[in-house]
């Protein structure tokens, strides 16, 4: 099992392939433009990125890393097998503008590339389809030489028009592929393998598409340009929590600070703002980056919480399973802050087996908080999330139907997060996660705004749970060390 660690979580390779992108890259063939590839090492290299379909030799005898420069008599195409890997991107020269397309499809037409560190290592007499001219062409790499990339190492390559105007899906190399790869962009730079077998990069693209979408929905839900956080604002709850909450201002309405026109009062939950940041969950998103920690957590309540839970891998550590809700009509614990007028949510334990919390004086003077005037407990958690987490049963999991006919969205989620953190056995997880997640893109994908689940606040801690286990996942595939 590959090892995940905190710091893998910061790198940002989370943004989806949009259909734009592709269409840019290849646009970039005809423009004479030098920009940075990505905001990596590599951001100073300079060339025309150029997305191709490489054909590789499986060659049994190579040595390490040395690229192959065998003879060309000892090559023969229709014996070849090979590795095919679609969406890889080089670095090619600018054309002469002065070429014409009578001249380039002469099939004399040599040209040159560089092949970016971390990606695959050329051999003479590998071949590759690049769209020039508006049309796909077969070329043949003639020669290899190693250079340096920003100090690491790559290739130049030369190579030569082998076939004019081809339809890529009929080319003849086909026949003779015996292993199918594709070149994932975002991993350029960072430490994770940028060629994937084509089901792990079909996981991994759903993945993003599907975090992409739950950071969409719950930025527009929840973020608070003003404060920089998140907050879930009391109209967002049924009724009976709305009570609760109204009655807790009823004799102390204070204004809140940093309040926007026709605003509801918020709340704004320590731990999970800490955890969203912890490990950059906000990283598929395109307009929310880091988020402000208005207050910081204690690690005993930290380590208590769902999120530790998941975070370890261990149910055990779901201890605090009720929301302590305390409304911020003094600063607390004697710090400045912006939650004024607010409702501000601490995770506490359950003490009893009938769901009786603990004593609350008591609870609240073993966390040295002592300046509280209002508070009262809920559960703010989905219907049987806690539930279904205590009662995860792997064989029920894995042998369940896989339609998920009558399922909730939600309940798809927190399946995935009761597998996630219960599920021992690494082979089965992988596989129920996998079975979710098709399941979510290919059904519900269109059905995770807050009009289209039943009780809206449930996003609130499942979206960034759910991205947590998508990250977690995605980056364990994409490890060298991956098995």
């Amino acid at each position: 099992m590959a090892i995940v660690t905190r710091k893998n979580f910061s790198v940002d390779i989370d943004k989806p392939k949009r259909g734009l992108d592709s269409q840019q890259r290849l646009l970039e063939q005809a423009l004479r433009e030098k920009e940075n590839i990505k905001n990596t090492s590599l951001s100073r290299l300079h060339g025309i990125k150029t997305e191709i379909i490489y054909y590789e030799q499986i060659i049994e005898d190579r040595k390490g890393n040395l690229a192959n420069n065998a003879s060309l008599n000892s090559f023969d195409p229709n014996l070849t097998r090979f590795r095919k890997i679609t969406d890889l991107v080089i670095l090619t020269d600018e054309l002469d503008s002065q070429l014409d397309k009578d001249v380039f499809t002469n099939l004399t037409f040599e040209g040159s590339a560089k092949i970016l560190p971390h990606t695959i290592i050329p051999n003479i007499n590998d071949f590759f389809i690049m769209k020039v001219f508006e049309e796909n062409h077969l070329f043949k790499i003639i020669e290899i030489n190693p250079v340096l990339i920003e100090k690491d190492s790559g290739y130049e390559i030369r190579f030569s028009l082998y076939r004019q105007n081809i339809i890529a899906e009929n080319c003849e190399l086909n026949i003779n592929v015996k292993e199918t790869y594709t070149f994932d962009y975002n991993h350029v730079g960072t430490e994770f393998r940028t060629i994937l077998r084509t089901d792990e990069n079909d996981f991994i693209q759903k993945s993003r598409e599907i975090m992409y979408s739950l950071m969409k929905v719950y930025v527009d839900m929840f973020y608070h340009r003003t404060l920089n956080t998140f907050l879930i604002e009391t109209g967002l709850f049924p009724d009976n929590i709305k009570e609760y909450l109204t009655n807790a201002t009823e004799n102390n309405r204070i204004p809140m600070i940093g309040n926007c026109l026709l605003e509801n009062r918020s709340l704004y939950d320590i731990q999970l703002m800490h955890f969203i940041n912890k490990f950059n969950i906000n990283s598929p998103s395109e307009n929310v980056h880091l988020i402000t920690e208005h207050l910081k957590p204690n690690k005993k309540w930290y380590n208590n919480s769902i999120f530790s839970a998941i975070e370890n891998m261990e149910i055990d550590r779901f201890k605090n399973d009720k929301q302590l809700i305390m409304y911020a009509n003094s600063n607390l614990h004697s710090n400045t802050n912006r939650l004024y007028g607010r409702f501000v949510i601490y995770h506490i334990p359950t003490c009893d087996p009938d769901g009786e919390v603990c004593v609350i004086g008591d609870w609240l003077n073993s966390y040295s908080i002592k300046d509280a005037s209002n508070y009262f407990t809920l559960d703010l958690f989905p219907i049987d999330f806690t539930s279904i987490l205590r009662s995860y049963d792997s064989d029920l999991m894995y042998n369940r139907s896989p339609d998920y006919e009558y399922e909730s969205i939600i309940k798809l989620f927190i399946d995935m997060i009761s597998t996630f953190i219960s599920e021992k056995d690494l082979s089965r997880k992988r596989s129920i996660i996998l079975r979710l997640v098709n399941i979510i893109y290919d059904k519900y994908i269109n059905f995770i705004y807050e009009d289209d689940i039943e009780s809206p606040y449930d996003i609130f801690y499942i979206y960034p749970l759910v991205v947590y286990v998508l990250k977690y996942m995605t980056r364990e595939i994409s490890s060298r060390e991956f098995k």
